[in-house]
């Protein structure tokens, strides 16, 4: 039987596909941006600086801690622009679960709408048969 029904569980599940992509693009870019963050955590905890200055000259020694400063800066902005990631990724996540909970949902009513139907079927072919049967005997 094709009707309402199935088309609105075709829209849903292309609905939930159309989710699925947004949820695992989301979770890409919070991978990236995770992996970003722990790169420039790295390069913070591997400047010279966190080692020792060692043979520096005065030069040399501002310049280190400018590049320093940067990097401590860089890496915080990484470690933001993750969490925001990761928030969003988590949004979308959220959205898959209502999308597929709601094809789910139109996917049951059809099938106890289908099975409702076919009851309704079964008893119009018996009383079809009935009466058939009835009329056959003269029993009417």
């Amino acid at each position: 039987m094709s009707g309402r029904g199935e088309v609105v569980v075709r829209v849903r599940k292309l609905a939930e596909n159309t989710v699925a992509m947004e949820a695992a693009r989301a979770a890409s870019i919070a991978n990236a941006a995770r992996d970003a963050a722990e790169l420039a955590d790295r390069r913070t905890r591997e400047h010279p600086l966190r080692r020792g200055a060692g043979r520096m000259n005065a030069d040399q020694l501002i310049v280190a801690a400018g590049a320093g400063a940067a990097l401590r800066e860089s890496a915080a902005v990484a470690a933001k622009e993750a969490a925001r990631a990761r928030a969003a990724a988590d949004e979308v996540a959220r959205r898959l679960a209502q999308v597929s909970a709601e094809r789910q949902a139109a996917e049951r009513f059809l099938e106890r709408r289908e099975a409702a139907d076919a009851i309704e079927r079964a008893r119009k072919d018996q009383r079809s048969l009935d009466e058939s049967g009835l009329a056959t005997w003269g029993l009417e």
